[in-house]
């Protein structure tokens, strides 16, 4: 037998609407990320869609946002905002409960949506649909474009992972901003880690235009997929402000490479010991890179380690020639 499940919420059956009653969606609670557990949303989904719901809790830490509808402490209608981590949002999921269709619950939950992403920095916001949707959409406001689609799912050979696409390391250009604040956000939730504190915080998602000019980015087929900031200090020390990789760059050496034109740059000026606080996830990447523990940091949700390196004892990084 399988696994016993928690009783899926019933949803009884509504009577009929007279011409005075308000409709539904005037009545609903509309929530911005209210991250609902796969066993609060099951009903849903299943209703919707036919099947369980995915792994949430993996998923809506890395979107830029959803909007949840709810009927008291019921969710009826669903929608996900992902995104690329710089200017692209991306509507998916987005479902309404049988019994509460036709009431503008989704024109609602699509128009919060894009409320949600222009507000947090995106510029373009996609969607892909059934063709007997596409009045729907388009009375949401979108347009149509060409796309295209490769199904991942039918046999077709993935790209290497010893030949990963190339991508280059540039200077930061102030144009570059909003992106690397929307990248610096998307990096921090994905370890799922104070997620709502993390929303709440200004700073986890902006970089300080002073910084710019101190930045260099990552960029795979034109997009940025992270970056860094090091700030000169005194004394012959400098500070790793920043060092940010988008989640699904993780593990290919993206961040390695930002981090070793970081202490270039350091070192060009005139830098001899780079020092960065990192959390404890972060830590062993670090010291696999030649930093040392140096101390306790306190930090805005919980202690982080002090590490420093010691660039004038790497051959490596020794300064580039200056053009004359």
């Amino acid at each position: 037998m399988g696994r016993n499940r928690p009783a899926a919420r019933r949803f009884p059956p509504r009577p009929a609407r007279s011409l005075t009653q308000q409709p539904e969606e005037a009545r609903l609670e509309f929530r911005i990320d209210p991250f609902p557990s796969e066993t609060d949303i099951e009903p849903l989904w299943r209703a919707a869609w036919g099947g369980p719901p995915p792994r949430l809790a993996d998923i809506l830490p890395r979107s830029l946002g959803h909007v949840g509808a709810y009927d008291g402490d019921a969710i009826v209608g669903f929608v996900n905002i992902a995104w690329d981590g710089g200017v692209h949002a991306f509507i998916l999921d987005t479902c309404v409960h049988p019994d509460f269709r036709r009431q503008g619950v989704a024109t609602r939950l699509v128009n919060e949506a894009e409320r949600i992403a222009r507000q947090r920095g995106a510029q373009w916001l996609h969607v892909d649909f059934e063709p007997h949707l596409e009045t729907f959409y388009r009375a949401c406001g979108f347009r149509p474009t060409a796309a295209g689609l490769i199904d991942l799912g039918k046999g077709r050979e993935s790209p290497s992972a010893d030949c990963p696409v190339p991508f280059l390391i540039r200077p930061a250009r102030d144009e570059d901003r909003a992106a690397l604040g929307a990248l610096k956000l998307r990096s921090s939730l994905a370890w799922g880690d104070h997620v709502e504190e993390l929303r709440a915080l200004p700073e986890a998602r902006e970089v300080p235009l002073a910084h710019m000019p101190h930045a260099i980015v990552a960029e795979r087929d034109g997009t940025i997929v992270g970056f860094a900031t090091v700030l000169a200090g005194k004394d012959g020390e400098a500070e790793l402000e920043d060092l940010f990789v988008a989640p699904e760059q993780w593990r290919t050496g993206v961040g390695s490479k930002l981090l070793a034109e970081a202490e270039r740059r350091a070192v060009d000026g005139c830098a001899r010991v780079l020092h960065v606080v990192a959390g404890e996830r972060a830590r062993p990447f670090y010291e696999a890179s030649g930093f040392r523990f140096v101390g306790t940091v306190a930090t805005a949700f919980e202690p982080a380690a002090g590490l420093d390196k010691d660039l004038s004892r790497d051959d490596r990084l020794a300064p580039r020639p200056r053009r004359g």
